[in-house]
């Protein structure tokens, strides 16, 4: 530890010898700009999003079977990008058949509004093609984790399609006038302000050639409500 210190403090002498910059406001703005603009994206893809979730959403979160489960909500609304835009928050969990590694799928962002269907709640469909996400409005990843030595090794999300189908029961309604959350997966970190009618839902499709056949999903109409996702 006390070298490390050491040697961070030369190389920090070392970086302010060196420090040649413009320091002009002009030059500290733009610097600023351009650092926002790379916290904001990497290799996988934009690492903070706010989504104003207005109109028709569908969602599931449920086990598949004894080794595979998903967590997903697709909705309509606008962004700072678009002002009618779809936006997807999906996680898939996946273990080895021995149970000694889990593949964890995260996407986050934007989807083509062509890949969310249905003019009302009584029939809506999501058919996404994974690879056509943009990562300047998205983000992808795919980790690994060796549940016996904890390494973590993460890189560009699954390349696939998620179909699926919602179809709503009747079997019970909720209206929700103002829920809080926030949920923590991971390095991500998502915040929900919600206002919504809620109703139970059938779906049926797949997900990366997973069959899903559930009665566990919701569909609704969101009002005036919010989701912001933090990638750490």
């Amino acid at each position: 530890m006390l070298l490390f210190g050491l040697a961070t403090l030369a190389q920090d002498g070392k970086d302010k010898k060196q420090d040649k910059k413009d320091h002009s406001p002009a030059a500290k703005s733009s610097d600023k700009q351009h650092g926002n603009e790379q916290n904001e994206q990497d290799e996988h893809g934009r690492k903070h999003m706010k989504f104003t979730q207005e109109g028709e959403f569908a969602s599931i979160s449920t086990s598949l079977d004894p080794d595979t489960s998903i967590n997903l909500n697709v909705s309509r609304g606008a962004s700072s990008t678009s002002p009618t835009a779809t936006f997807i928050n999906f996680i898939f969990f996946q273990f080895s058949s021995d149970h000694s590694v889990e593949t964890v799928t995260q996407i986050f962002g934007e989807i083509p509004n062509s890949a969310f269907t249905g003019t009302n709640t009584k029939s809506l469909v999501l058919n996404l093609d994974t690879s056509t996400l943009d990562p300047a409005t998205s983000s992808s990843t795919t980790c690994t984790i060796d549940v016996i030595t904890f390494i973590i090794t993460c890189g560009p999300g699954t390349l696939g399609t998620v179909h699926l189908a919602f179809h709503e029961n009747g079997i019970a309604a909720t209206r929700i006038l103002n829920l809080v959350e926030e949920d923590i997966a991971g390095p991500v970190t998502t915040l929900i302000h919600s206002k919504s009618d809620n109703g139970t839902a059938d779906v049926q499709g797949s997900v990366f050639g997973v069959p899903v056949s559930s009665s566990a999903a919701s569909v609704g109409v969101n009002f005036s409500s919010s989701v912001e996702i933090t990638r750490h």
